[in-house]
């Protein structure tokens, strides 16, 4: 027969060629399409998502208007959009409509539509905007995964992403900012005076700095279109309007514990104690915590030498630079 064939001395039949069967109609539970080991399942067993009803009931007219969309539906979907980095609304609602997984995340139907990425945008921005609603759900949601024993609290990592303002780097003025001095100045001074005292020297005169410049400030560049934002100018960034994304993450599960946004022009030091500096060594030491801190050389000019190029002399208390000068405390 010209419709069969022999392979591995098994007969196989040719069968008719197969016909489309989107068309047809088929009973199914959306329960049962979801992977019982998938991310979105893991999720919802953990979290409870229930309290944003409650907490954002305040925000909308109860006797009034059309009906609103479930505005834990809208942070879910939120939700989603970052935990897959989509960062297009017009994307996310897209894929709401053609994941099935996320569907049965929000609580969709099958075939049930979920909210259009217009509905997003003008909750995100308008309803939501000036309150601190999406705060506490972070603050909510980090609790229940404290309690569920997903946060460890010993290993933590703190690192900083540069985000892009919406705003052209032409299109800027030039303000002065006042420059305060950093709150834990007076505590690293009186520390070096009890180290001094110690070793037996006199206390240093800690108002023996220069005056201030004229105007008791700098000079910064701030954006017409978006002077939150701040300019990027460090090497190896990209140049223009950026804000700093400032990110803690459990390493137990790499749940994250505390987010912080500042303008990219502010040192990454100043708003999160998490970074390498004299600050955050002698918070560390006062708090009986040890710090293990990565190494690295720094970049300088040829006139001057690295730290890395010092030895010091336990013995003797005493530095040695490379040129044999003894440097005493």
């Amino acid at each position: 027969m010209d419709d069969e064939y022999i392979h591995k001395g098994v007969d196989y039949m040719l069968r008719e060629k197969p016909t489309s069967r989107q068309g047809e109609y088929e009973v199914v539970l959306l329960e049962d399409l979801v992977p019982e080991d998938h991310l979105l399942r893991k999720i919802d067993k953990v979290v409870d998502f229930n309290f944003i009803h409650d907490l954002c009931k305040d925000l909308y007219c109860p006797d009034n208007g059309r009906p609103a969309i479930e505005p834990g539906l809208l942070f879910r979907m939120l939700f989603l959009g970052y935990l897959y980095g989509i960062k297009s609304e017009v994307k996310l609602a897209q894929a709401v409509n053609e994941n099935i997984a996320f569907k049965w995340f929000l609580g969709l139907k099958l075939t049930e539509k979920g909210p259009n990425h217009a509905t997003i945008s003008s909750n995100r921005v308008w309803r939501f905007r000036d309150n601190n609603i999406a705060e506490q759900i972070f603050n909510e949601i980090l609790r229940q995964c404290i309690a569920k024993g997903l946060v460890g609290g010993k290993i933590l990592y703190t690192d900083s992403t540069h985000i892009k303002a919406k705003a052209n780097k032409h299109r800027k003025t030039f303000v002065t900012v006042e420059e305060t001095p950093k709150e834990y100045m007076a505590e690293l001074n009186e520390q070096i005076d009890l180290d001094r005292k110690v070793l037996g020297k006199k206390p240093f005169n800690h108002d023996d700095d220069d005056d201030p410049p004229p105007g008791g400030g700098k000079q910064k560049a701030q954006s017409l279109t978006d002077p939150d934002s701040g300019q990027q100018s460090r090497d190896g960034k990209p140049d223009g309007f950026h804000y700093s994304e400032h990110r803690t993450v459990d390493s137990k599960n790499n749940v994250i514990v505390n987010v912080h946004v500042e303008p990219a022009n502010i040192n990454d030091v100043t708003p999160m104690p998490g970074y390498h500096n004299a600050a955050t060594a002698h918070l560390l030491e006062k708090n009986k915590i040890q710090g293990v801190i990565g190494y690295r050389r720094h970049t300088h000019a040829q006139e001057h030498y690295g730290k890395y190029r010092f030895h010091y002399d336990f013995e003797h208390d005493v530095y040695i630079c490379p040129e044999k000068q003894y440097l005493y405390w």
